[in-house]
């Protein structure tokens, strides 16, 4: 989701429930009809509100934006899956100030999927890819040098650590052979 749609999910734009499951039940009519109030409801021509509440509200673009989304199958399932991570990712941030015992695995243990750009690692469950760390979240984590992830399949957590080298994770093995 774009920084400028603020802590607004696509799904909270338009009115519509959050997929709780793989079997989402709203149907492409219900987002178009969703688009159209939204639009309406939100509009700067139709409201009279003062400018703090304007500011809290959607824009039309983001409307827009939420709408081109969630009315294409491919873009949704992408975002579904964006949202489920970033859940994760806070789920795991806060967890990790409550818990110990996180097992920490190092970026190079996980398996690569270039086409894709993530890593994966199977769990405990039997998931063969329950843990996945994508290449945004490691930038995002990149001055920390580690990730939170938890398991598609259960609720086991693991800490990704990873170096970094200008801005980028790297093998700790291409490092060594590099320099010596």
């Amino acid at each position: 989701m774009p920084a400028e749609a603020s802590t607004f999910t696509y799904y909270d734009i338009l009115a519509l429930p959050n997929p709780t499951s793989t079997k989402d039940p709203t149907t492409s009519d219900a987002v178009k009809t969703a688009y159209r109030r939204a639009l309406l409801r939100h509009h700067p021509d139709k409201t009279k509100t003062a400018d703090a509440a304007r500011n809290a509200r959607p824009s039309v673009d983001q409307i827009t934006l939420a709408y081109k989304t969630l009315a294409s199958p491919t873009k949704r399932l992408a975002y579904d899956r964006s949202l489920v991570q970033q859940r994760r990712t806070s789920d795991a941030r806060s967890q990790d100030q409550q818990c110990e015992g996180f097992e920490s695995v190092d970026l190079d243990d996980m398996h690569v999927d270039e086409m894709a750009g993530l890593y994966f690692l199977g769990c405990r469950c039997g998931r063969a890819r329950g843990y996945i760390v994508t290449e945004n979240e490691l930038e995002k984590h990149a001055t920390q040098g580690a990730v939170n992830v938890g398991c598609e399949g259960c609720s086991l957590w693991i800490k990704v650590e990873f170096g970094v080298v200008d801005g980028e994770a790297v093998d700790e093995g291409l490092k060594h052979d590099e320099h010596g």
